[in-house]
């Protein structure tokens, strides 16, 4: 499960924060990032963004915690002036743990929600999606994770 939030000064700059959750294979893990994000506003808007954070894994009594990063870029397609579909999203996440360097791709498709239309409630632009990430993972890795990106 993944939620992901973005302030955007500026309509090709926003600062994203991105909290995910995996479970799996006996482990679960955790992830709480933040970064730029980058996207040009165009119907069909690319974008490209960079996250730093933590990582937290357990596995039934020990767990461990991680510097992680996401490198990462997509594209939307904007389908109505506050939805837009997220045609995809790939993304390589890097994380530390005791155990060594251990990283994992990310693929994703979404539905986009902007709330920039909303004046009386948020006076910035806000935006909103909701996805599924399909990341490699073997039997002793981080499991997979399912994402929502908030835009």
């Amino acid at each position: 499960m993944n939620f992901s939030l973005q302030y955007r000064p500026t309509k090709w700059f926003g600062v994203v924060g991105d909290v995910s959750s995996g479970f799996g294979n006996g482990l679960s893990a955790r992830t709480l990032l933040f970064g730029p994000q980058a996207s040009i506003p165009v119907r069909f808007s690319p974008f490209a963004h960079f996250l730093i954070g933590g990582a937290w894994l357990s596995r039934r009594s020990l767990s461990d915690a991680s510097f992680a990063r996401e490198f990462g870029g997509g594209a939307e397609l904007k389908i109505g002036s506050r939805i837009a579909w997220r045609l995809f999203q790939l993304d390589y996440i890097p994380r530390y743990f005791n155990e060594g360097r251990q990283g994992d791709f990310g693929f994703g498709t979404a539905l986009v929600i902007r709330f920039s239309s909303l004046k009386d409630l948020v006076p910035w632009p806000l935006s909103c999606c909701i996805s599924a990430d399909d990341e490699s993972t073997s039997h002793d890795r981080v499991p997979a994770r399912t994402k929502s990106h908030f835009l």
